[in-house]
């Protein structure tokens, strides 16, 4: 079996809406609130030390 690199490159994404299941778009904000405040925690500390 022969996989191409449009194969491969799916493969991830589908595994991740399988995963993922059913959530509504308003409760992504309460992940991406929390993603981007962890963010600005690392950077800062980073530029710090």
């Amino acid at each position: 079996m022969v996989i191409t690199l449009n194969t491969l490159e799916s493969h991830p994404w589908e595994s991740a809406n399988i995963l993922r299941c059913p959530v509504d778009a308003a409760d992504f904000q309460a992940y991406i609130f929390q993603l981007l405040f962890f963010n600005r925690i690392c950077n800062v500390w980073f530029e710090e030390y």
